[in-house]
């Protein structure tokens, strides 16, 4: 049976994913089979180790919880599916960040400021 529904898609993914395909056959998974990750983390946890080992993400995923949480699937080349559980929406945007970089991510200067200015400039004709 195919994993994606139409045959030239699968076609076109196994060429340029050999390696996610090959462990998913072994497993005898498809993608759309459940999202069961391979390996978890906690938030604050390195995430190093994982990167070192399956290298970065080619696809990452940010699910909230019901209780406000949110947690990070990311996808890796070889196949490999991590989650990382317990972040909040800023950290778990770093850390879906760093997955596809490779590295840490710190706090922006181009976030807005938390205070309006005092006056805005205007536009006169």
């Amino acid at each position: 049976m195919a994993k994606f529904g139409n045959m030239e898609m699968e076609g076109a993914y196994k060429r340029s994913h050999p390696g996610a395909m090959r462990k998913m056959d072994k497993m005898g998974i498809s993608k759309s089979d459940g999202e069961q990750p391979d390996s978890e983390s906690q938030a604050g946890e390195d995430f190093k180790p994982v990167m070192d080992e399956h290298g970065m993400a080619h696809e990452t995923r940010i699910e909230r919880k019901e209780d406000g949480s949110h947690t990070v699937h990311s996808h890796h080349e070889d196949g490999h599916h991590h989650a990382s559980h317990g972040h909040d929406v800023h950290s778990a945007h770093k850390h879906s960040m760093m997955a596809h970089t490779g590295e840490e991510q710190g706090d922006s200067e181009e976030r807005m400021p938390e205070e309006e200015p005092e006056s805005l400039p205007t536009m006169k004709g």
